[in-house]
C-alpha cells in the first residue's frame, strides 16, 4: 500500500508541477530547477509549512557536504542527510514519512552521479543529470515497478 501511494503521490504531484510555475526559487533540494520544484511541492503538499525550512536546511547542508569529496564520504553525507530529514520530517504523519523516504532513496541511488561530478564544470554536471532525469522520465513505470517489485 506504501509503494502505491508513493507512486500515485510521485506521478499526481509531478504532472501538476511540471503544467504550473511554482515558486521555489530559494528551495535547494534537487540538482536541477525542474527536480527543485517538483521536490518544493511534494513537501509543501504533503508535509507542514514549518517542515520546508528545515528540510531546505538539509539539502543545503547535504550539497555541501557533497562538496567536500575529498575529506568525507557519499556514504556518509547521504547517511548525515537521512538524519536530518529523520529529525526534520518523521513527526509530521505518514504522507510527509513517505515524502522523507523517497528524498533519502533518491540520493542514495540517484545522487552518484552528483557525487563523481562534483569536480567537474558546472555544465558538465548540469548535463549529465539532465540526461540521467530525462532517462527516469521516459521510463518512469519501469523504475517504480523495479523499485517496489510490481
Amino acid at each position: 500500500m506504501k509503494s502505491l501511494l508513493l507512486a500515485l503521490t510521485f506521478t499526481t504531484v509531478a504532472s501538476s508541477t511540471l503544467l504550473e510555475s511554482v515558486d521555489s526559487s530559494d528551495f535547494q533540494c534537487g540538482t536541477l530547477t525542474p527536480i527543485r520544484k517538483i521536490a518544493f511541492k511534494v513537501v509543501k503538499t504533503l508535509c507542514p509549512a514549518n517542515a520546508l525550512d528545515t528540510v531546505n536546511d538539509c539539502c543545503v547542508h547535504h550539497d555541501k557536504c557533497y562538496d567536500n569529496k575529498m575529506t568525507t564520504t557519499k556514504k556518509r553525507c547521504d547517511a548525515e542527510f537521512r538524519a536530518c530529514l529523520n529529525k526534520a520530517m518523521s513527526s509530521h504523519g505518514p504522507a510527509c514519512n513517505v515524502v522523507k523516504t523517497s528524498m533519502c532513496e533518491a540520493v542514495e541511488r540517484l545522487g552518484a552521479l552528483a557525487w563523481w561530478r562534483a569536480d567537474k564544470s558546472t555544465e558538465e554536471i548540469i548535463d549529465a543529470i539532465k540526461n540521467e532525469f530525462l532517462a527516469l522520465l521516459s521510463r518512469p513505470w519501469a523504475f517504480i515497478k523495479a523499485k517496489f517489485h510490481l
